[in-house]
């Protein structure tokens, strides 16, 4: 992958491309107006949104901006405007379609799926038509999946001819390009487009995501058929920094700074479009929908299939080295969590009373904690605190090793050092159903 800081001058600019970069560097806040506007879709479908125009006699470069499964947010609409008021006086316009309303439908990922890339297509065409000027789309979460198909469809669409997308980026923000959330200890598998795309393409990835881990695999997917892939990780901030509800300071403060950020990734990006692209085809067929694993739905604990023989050496709050296997003949309750997850801290409580009830038992709770520093994690105690030990997890290596892909995740292991239980997302740890599991490894 290239230099982030070189790309500049790593390939020559069309007159297009050229004009967009000075336009990006010149931009200054100037307020913008909205106008509504709709398409008329093939099935009927009038697709609303809102157009930002160029406050200049005609536009110079559009951007897509394409909301994730959680619908249009008002926080949203908010940095839009902010990214307009900087861009609108330099020619950019900027579209913000509403597919969840234009169907009449709630923001859900399911829902997402069953509209499909389809009408993002129909907008892409659509906003080509107006002008053959340069397009950078901007989207978020599971948009990437969409927004990446509709773009590989109409590349194959145009394969051949003269194309209008070669003047096309996308910035991807915290993007779930994944089939499903794996189950614990399974490796993400990405739906089949992430590896037939060919563009230039920036990924910001919010640093508390679960999917930072996991960001040089969808690098190299990303990467396999010619895509220019960056990155930029966006210190100390969660997905859907800018508009959860839940924001902690320093989100607010990123997403302050966010129009800045996408300005320089487009800027970034500039130097890589214009260049004509070969398209590979999808390799393999996969429906929309996909159902994960490990996802506990009752009070029963799932068994776990994945792969045996992970280790854990980490070091304690107290800085004590601590391994997994100095605790055979034990059962272990292995969690991995942190102080910003509202699960993980919703159910602390819940394990701190599985071990007052099994603390005559050959029991144990290591509670591994996703790179919070350890001043953070004292004061958080200060308010929760807990009756077993907190490791250190600074570098991510426990998190990779033993496959946490959502947070919190849990792994419960026998006496023997197998992993028999495995689920992520918040749990009760001390319903009957668990505690009578939990009893049987005890009995073993």
């Amino acid at each position: 992958m290239a230099s982030f800081f070189s790309i500049h001058n790593s390939m020559y600019q069309p007159r297009g491309i050229a004009l967009f970069v000075l336009n990006l560097l010149l931009a200054c806040f100037t307020p913008a107006l909205a106008a509504e506007q709709s398409l008329l879709l093939s099935d009927g479908t009038e697709l609303s949104m809102e157009v930002f125009p160029a406050a200049t006699s005609e536009a110079k470069a559009n951007i897509l901006w394409i909301p994730s499964e959680y619908g249009v947010q008002e926080k949203e609409v908010q940095l839009v405007k902010q990214l307009s008021g900087k861009l609108s006086d330099r020619g950019f316009s900027i579209w913000l379609p509403d597919f969840f309303a234009s169907w009449f439908l709630p923001a859900t990922s399911e829902n997402m799926a069953e509209i499909g890339h389809e009408p993002i297509q129909a907008l892409i065409q659509h906003i080509l038509h107006q002008g053959h000027t340069p397009l950078i789309i901007i989207t978020a979460d599971k948009g990437a999946v969409n927004a990446l198909r509709a773009l590989h469809s109409l590349q194959m669409q145009f394969a051949g001819s003269q194309s209008p997308l070669t003047e096309i980026g996308i910035v991807l923000l915290n993007p779930d390009l994944n089939i499903s959330t794996p189950a614990p200890g399974e490796a993400a598998q990405y739906w089949p487009v992430a590896s037939a795309t060919n563009l230039p393409v920036f990924i910001l990835q919010g640093e508390l995501s679960p999917w930072r881990w996991s960001l040089r695999r969808l690098v190299s997917a990303l990467e396999k058929s010619g895509s220019n892939v960056f990155t930029q990780v966006l210190t100390g901030v969660r997905d859907r920094f800018y508009f959860r509800p839940d924001a902690t300071a320093m989100e607010d403060k990123a997403a302050a700074h966010l129009p800045d950020v996408l300005i320089q990734a487009m800027t970034l990006l500039s130097p890589y479009m214009g260049t004509k692209r070969k398209v590979a085809a999808i390799e393999q067929s996969i429906g929309n929908t996909a159902k994960s694993g490990g996802h506990q739905t009752d009070n029963q604990l799932p068994v776990y299939h994945g792969k045996q023989g992970k280790t854990l050496k980490l070091k304690d709050l107290d800085d004590h080295s601590r391994q997994l296997m100095d605790y055979r003949g034990k059962v272990v309750l292995l969690n991995f969590w942190a102080s910003w997850c509202p699960p993980c801290v919703h159910e602390i409580p819940s394990m701190v009373r599985l071990k007052q009830k099994l603390d005559t038992e050959p029991f144990e709770i290591l509670a591994t904690n996703l790179g919070e520093n350890p001043a953070t994690i004292r004061s958080f105690l200060q308010q929760h605190p807990v009756n077993f030990p907190v490791l250190l997890d600074d570098k991510g290596e426990a998190v990779k090793t033993w496959g946490v892909a959502a947070y919190p995740t849990s792994y419960i292991i026998d006496k023997s050092g197998k992993i028999r239980f495995a689920l992520f997302g918040g749990f009760e740890w001390d319903n009957e159903a668990a505690i009578r599991q939990i009893r049987q490894l005890l009995d073993e």
